[in-house]
């Protein structure tokens, strides 16, 4: 097939080429991936795309076994170990952006990833949300054998984090330091309050994950 016709197949949402959840390997996507956790996957591979894309390391072209191997890649990365929800998140994460017929160029499959990200409806966030998002940047960055699992340790990481950041001048504008400090008084005060200190921190925290794939270049 040529590229160019693959190309157009990805940029089409709705397009029959596309495999279905129940051709991905002969089985429908196991209930028990968290659709979260499948975001970040997402979001992980499109984030490593775009920084490849921009320095010229990127390949020519990505194979849909290559996809598979990408995807199974970073899932690794987010469980720190081989888990059978490895093979769960790579099962949904290929249902939801679906599976290329032929090779496809890295810029057309970041392009993919966006597009079936956007179509995700907003929903408010919490602090397990938050922690399902940047937990595994954070303890990259705070240099942490595991990514948090709790609140208390997300915001240890989180804090130790942004030091390392401010140091290569990477740190947000002090947004990412203001959204700990919005996480820390989360954790203390009434219910009612918290979702508004969440949400204001999540605000800040957008752009952190960027922050941190210029920090892994430079490490």
């Amino acid at each position: 097939m040529p590229q160019g016709s693959s190309e157009d197949l990805w940029q089409n949402l709705a397009d029959q080429s596309f495999s279905t959840a129940a051709d991905v390997q002969g089985s429908t996507v196991p209930v028990r991936s968290d659709a979260a956790r499948v975001t970040q996957l997402l979001t992980n591979v499109g984030n490593t795309l775009e920084a490849d894309l921009s320095i010229g390391r990127a390949p020519e072209a990505i194979t849909p076994e290559g996809l598979e191997e990408l995807l199974r890649e970073h899932a690794h990365r987010i469980h720190t170990r081989h888990c059978a929800a490895v093979h769960e998140d790579v099962l949904a994460a290929l249902a939801r952006i679906g599976r290329p017929d032929g090779p496809v160029t890295p810029r057309c499959l970041q392009r993919r990833i966006h597009l079936c990200l956007s179509d995700v409806t907003p929903t408010a966030p919490t602090v397990e949300s938050l922690i399902a998002s940047y937990a595994v940047d954070a303890a990259f960055v705070a240099e942490a054998e595991q990514p948090a699992s709790d609140a208390l340790t997300f915001v240890d990481h989180l804090e130790t984090a942004v030091e390392r950041l401010f140091m290569v001048d990477l740190d947000g504008d002090g947004e990412f330091d203001t959204a700990r400090t919005l996480l820390v008084e989360a954790l203390s005060c009434e219910p009612w309050e918290r979702g508004v200190l969440v949400g204001k921190a999540a605000e800040r925290l957008r752009g952190f994950d960027d922050m941190v794939g210029e920090y892994r270049l430079m490490v």
